[in-house]
C-alpha cells in the first residue's frame, strides 16, 4: 500500500483498517487529533473531480478546533504532489456557506460560496473562483454585482464574464418563494462591500409553477444544457426542467413521485440521470433525459439489494457513463443501524448498463475499529471510477482515494 500523508510516523500502528488489493487505497492526507482539525462532517463540501490532466480535485471541509468548518480545495497530480486553496469558513453571521463545484474545464475549476451578512439568507452575495494551477496558480475571483435575497445554485459561466443559474428567491421571512432560471447576467471582479448595490441584472427565461424547497441542478458537459429537479416538502411529486440558456426545452411536472428517497441527479456526456432509492428501500432505479432528442426514458430498476443483507443503501452514491453504472456504499455491522459509526466497510460495484449485471466489485475499505466519523463519494472519467473515502477514529482524520490513477 502506498501512503502519503502529512504525518507519516503517525500512521505507523495507527491504520484500522485494510485494503483489499484490487485497487490501491491511498492516504492523501491525515491528521492527528493533536493537530486540532478533522473530519467529523462533509457540511456540503465534498465532491470529487478528475481534470483532463490526469489530476484529481477535491472539495472538503475541516472542522478546525473552533468548532468551524474550513472549506478547502486541493488538487493532487501524479508524481506532482499537491496544491490548495481556501475557500472560506463558516464563522456564523457573515460567513461563508454551501461551497460547490460549478464546472471542471480542461485543468481549470471553478467553484463558488454563498456569503451572508446575517444568520439564514435573507441578505447574501456569491463568490465564484476559477483555479487553474498548471497556469502557475491562476486565481480569479468574480461576483455577480451585491447582496440580494436570491441563491444562484451553480453559477455557470457562459462567457469570460457573464454567466447563469438556476436560482431560489426568498421573502423577507426567509421563506421560499419560487426556483427561476436567470441567464446571462454579468460578473464582475469587484468585492460586493456595498450591500444595497447592483445586483444579477439580468433576464428571468424560467420560473417554477410551485414553491421548492428542494432544488438539484447539473449542467450537461461541453454544452450549454442545463437541468434542474425540484419540489417543495408539501408536494406531491418531483418536478424537472431543462434549458439551453435561450429557451425552455422540456418540463416535467410530475416526472418522480415525492415519496422516493437518496434522489441524485448527475450527467453523462449526452444525458441527465436522475437515480433514486424506492419506497420499499431496496432496490435502486433511474431515468435518462436526453436534450439532444428531448428524451425521456423509462424507470430502469438496475440494483436490487439481497434479502437481510447489511448494505447501506440508504448512503449509497451513484455515476454513470456511457457504458457502466458505478455504484459504491458502506456495510452495516448491524442491520437497520445505517449510521456512519455502524459501517464497516465500503464497497463499489461496476454494473453494466446493457446486462444490468455487476461485472467488477471491490471492497475499497474494511474497518477493524471502531470510526467516529466515515463518509464516501464518487466519480467517474474515461470508463474508470475513483472513489474518495474520510474516515475518524477518534484519534486519526484520513482523506484517502482508490482509482486507477497514481497518486
Amino acid at each position: 500500500m502506498k501512503q502519503r500523508s502529512l504525518f507519516i510516523s503517525l500512521l505507523l500502528g495507527l491504520l484500522l483498517f485494510n485494503a483489499l488489493p484490487a485497487e490501491e487505497l491511498v492516504i492523501l492526507e491525515a491528521f492527528s487529533s493533536s493537530d486540532h482539525k478533522a473530519f467529523t462532517d462533509m457540511y456540503s463540501a465534498f465532491e470529487c473531480n478528475v481534470d483532463t490532466s490526469g489530476a484529481v480535485w477535491i472539495h472538503y471541509s475541516l472542522t478546525r478546533d473552533d468548532s468551524w468548518p474550513q472549506f478547502i480545495v486541493t488538487r493532487y497530480s501524479p508524481g506532482q504532489g499537491s496544491q490548495t486553496s481556501e475557500l472560506g469558513a463558516y464563522y456564523g453571521i457573515g460567513g461563508w456557506y454551501d461551497p460547490v463545484v460549478c464546472r471542471l474545464d480542461g485543468t481549470t475549476m471553478v467553484s463558488q460560496v454563498f456569503v451572508s451578512n446575517d444568520y439564514g439568507r435573507k441578505k447574501q452575495y456569491h463568490e465564484l473562483t476559477s483555479l487553474n494551477y498548471s497556469a502557475d496558480k491562476f486565481k480569479r475571483v468574480q461576483y455577480p454585482g451585491g447582496a440580494s435575497n436570491t441563491s444562484l445554485l451553480h453559477v455557470r459561466k457562459m462567457t469570460d464574464t457573464t454567466a447563469s443559474s438556476f436560482s431560489m428567491d426568498w421573502d423577507k421571512n426567509g421563506d421560499p418563494v419560487s426556483v427561476k432560471f436567470l441567464n446571462n447576467f454579468a460578473l464582475y471582479p469587484l468585492w460586493p462591500d456595498d450591500y444595497d448595490g447592483p445586483f444579477l441584472e439580468t433576464d428571468t427565461l424560467w420560473v417554477s409553477s410551485t414553491l421548492a424547497t428542494f432544488v438539484y441542478d447539473e449542467r450537461l458537459p461541453k454544452s450549454d444544457f442545463m437541468a434542474a429537479v425540484y419540489r417543495h416538502w408539501e408536494d406531491e411529486y418531483w418536478k424537472f426542467a431543462c434549458v439551453n440558456n435561450e429557451k425552455v426545452l422540456f418540463e416535467d411536472a410530475d416526472i418522480l413521485a415525492s415519496d422516493i428517497e437518496n434522489l441524485q441527479l448527475h450527467t453523462t456526456k449526452t444525458q441527465f440521470v436522475l437515480s433514486w432509492r424506492d419506497a420499499n428501500q431496496s432496490v435502486l432505479s433511474y431515468v435518462t433525459y436526453t436534450p439532444g432528442t428531448n428524451n425521456l426514458s423509462q424507470p430502469v430498476s438496475y440494483y436490487t439489494s439481497p434479502a437481510d443483507s447489511l448494505e447501506s443503501l440508504k448512503h449509497h452514491e451513484v455515476v454513470m457513463d456511457e457504458k457502466n453504472i458505478y455504484l459504491q456504499f458502506p456495510l452495516l455491522k448491524t442491520a437497520g443501524k445505517s449510521e456512519s459509526t455502524q459501517w464497516s466497510a465500503i464497497v463499489r460495484h461496476t454494473i453494466t448498463r446493457s446486462e444490468l449485471a455487476i461485472s467488477k466489485s471491490d471492497t475499497l475499505i474494511s474497518f477493524t475499529g471502531p470510526q467516529a466519523f466515515s463518509a464516501h463519494r464518487l466519480t467517474c472519467k474515461s470508463g474508470s471510477a475513483h472513489s474518495l473515502l474520510v474516515t475518524n477514529d477518534g484519534q486519526m482524520s484520513q482523506l484517502l482515494y482508490s482509482g486507477p490513477i497514481d497518486l
